[in-house]
């Protein structure tokens, strides 16, 4: 009987752990756009307002800058 509920109980979780990864793609599905062929401009994310919006960071022409993003 023992070994029944620990079969069930790992039929449990190995179904949450489907259910988590098909909701994982499903939400990287939908912002996946916002990452593949990106420039290295700043982003802050999916559906977040652009530097050019923002207007965060001065003319950093011919300025030294560490990226530690």
């Amino acid at each position: 009987m023992r070994d029944f509920h620990l079969e069930k109980l790992m039929m449990g979780v190995v179904d949450m752990a489907n259910d988590i990864l098909k909701n994982n793609k499903k939400s990287w599905d939908i912002v996946a756009h916002h990452f593949n062929g990106k420039d290295a401009l700043p982003s802050y994310g999916p559906f977040t307002q652009t530097e050019d919006e923002l207007g965060l960071f001065e003319n950093l022409s011919l300025k030294r800058v560490l990226d530690i993003g």
